[in-house]
C-alpha cells in the first residue's frame, strides 16, 4: 500500500468520525427538553420548549400515538 492510499483512508475515517459526532450533538440538542443548550462555549442553542410540551401533552391527552402504527389504510 502506498502512502497516498493510507493518507486518503486516514482522512476519510477522521471526517467520518467528526461528522458522526456533529450528528450526535444535533440529535442530543433536538431530543433535549432544555430551553438553552451550550457545548464548550462554541455552540449555543436557545429554543422555545413550551410549544413542544403543549404538543406532547395534547398527544398524550388524546391518545395519539407518537408514530403511526398502521400505515396500511384502506381508502374507499
Amino acid at each position: 500500500m502506498d502512502s497516498n492510499t493510507f493518507n486518503a483512508t486516514f482522512w476519510i475515517t477522521i471526517s467520518g468520525i467528526i461528522s458522526a459526532l456533529i450528528i450526535a450533538l444535533i440529535t442530543a440538542v433536538n431530543k433535549s427538553k432544555c430551553s438553552e443548550v451550550s457545548c464548550c462555549g462554541m455552540f449555543k442553542c436557545v429554543r422555545d420548549t413550551d410549544a413542544e410540551v403543549e404538543i406532547e401533552e395534547h398527544r398524550i391527552d388524546h391518545n395519539i400515538p407518537e408514530t403511526p402504527t398502521n400505515l396500511n389504510v384502506n381508502v374507499k
